[in-house]
C-alpha cells in the first residue's frame, strides 16, 4: 500500500564510484571512474543528455504518459484493493468504527491534528463499548520522514496512491465519516502521552552526540529559506508570509545572555538563509554546520530546557514533549492556545493615528481577515508590522529563564495588566466563536507591559 521510489543511478554516479583492490586488499577508488565522472558534467558534454532515474512511465506509449503523470495508471491498479477494503471498513461498523482521516503533509499539522485526533478516539472509547481506529491518509510529499515514520509506531498510516482512493471513495459512504486536517483545531494540549516515542538506542545515540551541550535551548527563527526551497526545488504552493519572518541578526543578544546564564543555544532549522552572526562557543548554528538531522529535530526538542521561536511548524514537536515554549515576534497570538507557551507578539503600528494598534484593535483587524497576506496589504492600509527590538528580545528571554526556574514573580502592575489582557479576550464580543471551540490561553510575557503600557487601554 505504501510505495517509494526508488531512482535507478547515472552512468556518471556509477563510474564515479568503482572501486578496485590494491594488492594489499585494501580498496580504493577507481582514477578512471573519477575522470569517466568528470567527462560526463554538462560542461564538457552539453549536447549530451543528462541520465535521470530510469521509470517505467518512459517506456509507456506516448498517448497513455500524460495518464502516469497525473498517477491514474497507478490509481487503476489499486482501484479494486481500495474499494474492497471500504466495503470491509462498512461492514466492520456494527463492532468497531473506523474513520478515514486525511493529514496534511506540513509538520505543524501532522503532528498535532493526530495527536487531537488520538486523543479524541481515547477519550470515545473509555466511554463507549464500540471502539474508534483512526487510518491517517497522506497523499502527497512529507515535512520529515522521520516524524511520519515514528508515527507509524502508534497509529494506522496509509501513504500514496492508496490513501488518495481511500478518502475519494470513503468520502461516497455515508456511513463512513472522512475526516481533514482543518476539522479540528491548532493548540492541542497533548494531555496523552507524545505519539513519537524514542527507543534505547536513540536516547544513547542522542545523549552520545548532545549530551555534553546540557542544559541547552532551541533558538528557531523563521525566514523566507524553506518556503523558497519548497516552490523552487520542489515545485511545491508554499506561501511566502513575511509577516511572519524574523531577523536573525536580532537575535544575537538573547543568545548572550542565554549563554552567560550557562545554556548552549541551538539555533535549529531545516532550510535557513543567514547563518548565525556570532563566534560564541556555546552558540551553535545547528541549522547551518553539517549537523543537522531530522532526528536531532525532535531529540533536541525534548531534552531542551526551553524553546523559543517565531512560530513555525517546528515548534509542535517541543509542544509535543510539554517542554515550554517561547514565542517571540509571533504575528497571529489568537492560534496560540498552549497552556505551556509564552507570547510576546509583534505589534501593528497604524500610521495614520500615529500608534501602535491596543490590543482591541488588534483584535478587530485579525477577525476581520486582513492580515491574510493572500488578500490584503496592510501596507496600503497603513499599517506596519514591527519586530521586537534586540533589547525586547533580551528581556523576554531573561524572564523565560526566571519562569523555567521557578524564580519569576509577577509585579502588581503585572498582574493587573493580565487581568485587563484576560477580560478583553473573554468578552470581545467578535470572539465568540473563537471561544465555543475552548479559552483562548495566550499567556503574554509580563515584560510586555513594560515596553507597551497601553496596549490594553
Amino acid at each position: 500500500m505504501i510505495g517509494r521510489q526508488r531512482g535507478v543511478r547515472s552512468e556518471c554516479d556509477t563510474a564515479s564510484t568503482k572501486h578496485s583492490q590494491d594488492p594489499r586488499g585494501r580498496t580504493k577508488r577507481s582514477t578512471q571512474g573519477r575522470h569517466h565522472a568528470h567527462s560526463c558534467t554538462p560542461q564538457t558534454q552539453p549536447t549530451q543528455t543528462r541520465l535521470s532515474r530510469v521509470n517505467l512511465k518512459s517506456k509507456l506509449p506516448t498517448q497513455f504518459q500524460k495518464y502516469a503523470s497525473f498517477g491514474v495508471i497507478p490509481k487503476l491498479l489499486f482501484l479494486p484493493i481500495a474499494v474492497c477494503f471500504v466495503v470491509l471498513i462498512f461492514l466492520t461498523r456494527p463492532f468497531v468504527i473506523i474513520q478515514i482521516y486525511s493529514l496534511d503533509w506540513q509538520l505543524g499539522h501532522l503532528i498535532p491534528m493526530s495527536h487531537a485526533n488520538e486523543l479524541r478516539n481515547k477519550n470515545w472509547n473509555k466511554l463507549h463499548r464500540r471502539k474508534k481506529i483512526s487510518i491517517y491518509c497522506i497523499n502527497g510529499p512529507i515535512a520529515s520522514r522521520y516524524a511520519l515514520r515514528k508515527l507509524r509506531d502508534s497509529v494506522l498510516i496509509s501513504q500514496g496512491n492508496f490513501a488518495w482512493l481511500l478518502i475519494k471513495i470513503s468520502k461516497h459512504v455515508q456511513s463512513i465519516r472522512v475526516y481533514f486536517s482543518d476539522d479540528i483545531d491548532f493548540g492541542t494540549n497533548y494531555e496523552s502521552a507524545p505519539l513519537v516515542k524514542f527507543n534505547k538506542h536513540e536516547i544513547k545515540n542522542g545523549f552520545d552526540l548532545i549530551g555534553r551541550y546540557k542544559p541547552l535551548v532551541c533558538l528557531n527563527v523563521r525566514d523566507s529559506a524553506y518556503n523558497t526551497y519548497l516552490r523552487n526545488d520542489l515545485g511545491l504552493s508554499a506561501n511566502n508570509w513575511t509577516h511572519r519572518n524574523s531577523d536573525i541578526n536580532t537575535y544575537v543578544g538573547a543568545g548572550e545572555y542565554l549563554t552567560n546564564s550557562g545554556y548552549t543555544v541551538f539555533r535549529m532549522g531545516a532550510k535557513v538563509g543567514s547563518s548565525f552572526p556570532s563566534a560564541n562557543p556555546k552558540i551553535i548554528d545547528y541549522a547551518k554546520n553539517g549537523m543537522r538531522t531530522e532526528f536531532l529535530d525532535f531529540y533536541l526538542a525534548r531534552e531542551c530546557a526551553f524553546a523559543i521561536s517565531t512560530s513555525s511548524g517546528w515548534d509542535e514537536i517541543p509542544t509535543m514533549f510539554n517542554r515550554p515554549l517561547l514565542l517571540v515576534n509571533h504575528y497571529d497570538f489568537l492560534t496560540t492556545l498552549n497552556k505551556n507557551c509564552v507570547v510576546y507578539p509583534k505589534l501593528f503600528f497604524d500610521n495614520h493615528k500615529g500608534r501602535y494598534l491596543s490590543l482591541s484593535e488588534t483584535l478587530d483587524l485579525y477577525l476581520s481577515g486582513k492580515t491574510n497576506q493572500k488578500k490584503y496589504s496592510l501596507q496600503e492600509l497603513g499599517i506596519d508590522v514591527r519586530d521586537l527590538s534586540p533589547e525586547e528580545l533580551v528581556d523576554s528571554v531573561a524572564e523565560m529563564v526566571q519562569r523555567v526556574n521557578g524564580r519569576f514573580v509577577e509585579t502588581p502592575e503585572q498582574k493587573e495588566f493580565r487581568s485587563k489582557l484576560n477580560c478583553i479576550f473573554s468578552e470581545h464580543p467578535k470572539l465568540k466563536p473563537f471561544l465555543k471551540k475552548g479559552p483562548i490561553k495566550s499567556n503574554f510575557a509580563s515584560c510586555f507591559l513594560d515596553h507597551h503600557p497601553n496596549f490594553c487601554n
